[in-house]
């Protein structure tokens, strides 16, 4: 019974999210040669990058944090499916080292997501112990120590800024851990 609510969720979160668009876009256009077939791909992820970096600097908006708040799921959903669940039809080295940018654009994506979540989405729950970030590269700095859990100066002095910091953790793990290692171009074996 777990297993079928489990699979019933991720098949609803999988009609949700952007996969959709890119699937029909790579079904509408199937003659397309392989690179140009990844541009959907590449624009949303372009995309994405900017929506988040300009919400950053935009006035607090609960409508922004429940969009940054989405791409930040889809974000971790859309890698783990495709990169642990769904074994690659093709292994050429062009699709392994695409994988692997995107994996890494992703983890890009990840810390920029929870920069904006500390600096402007949830600026105003969060209590940082000595004085708030001044700067937006010092709020940078402490979502990428965050990420590859290294000291930072600055640190947060609430249960609720703790939770979230440890979300980031967790998800970073998942990238950095699970993901990575199914995602690093491994060498043909020679048979």
């Amino acid at each position: 019974m777990i297993f079928s609510l489990f699979f019933s969720f991720v098949k609803t979160i999988k009609t949700k999210s952007g996969i959709r668009l890119n699937l029909f876009l790579h079904r509408a256009l199937p003659n397309l040669h392989q690179p140009l077939r990844h541009y959907p791909i590449d624009i949303f992820i372009v995309l994405k990058f900017i929506l988040v970096f300009l919400f950053i600097f935009l006035p607090e908006n609960p409508v922004n944090l429940r969009i940054v708040l989405y791409l930040l799921i889809m974000n971790v959903f859309t890698y783990f499916y495709h990169h642990v669940w769904r074994k690659p039809s093709d292994n050429c080295s062009h699709w392994q080292a695409r994988r692997f940018l995107t994996l890494m654009l992703a983890i890009a994506f990840n810390v920029l997501c929870y920069v904006y979540l500390y600096w402007n989405g949830l600026s105003r729950i969060i209590h940082w112990r000595n004085s708030a970030p001044s700067t937006f590269f010092s709020v940078l700095q402490y979502s990428l120590s965050n990420t590859f859990l290294l000291p930072c100066p600055l640190s947060v002095d609430n249960t609720f800024g703790l939770y979230l910091q440890t979300t980031q953790q967790v998800i970073s793990f998942i990238f950095l851990v699970i993901i990575l290692s199914q995602s690093i171009p491994q060498p043909k074996k020679e048979g």
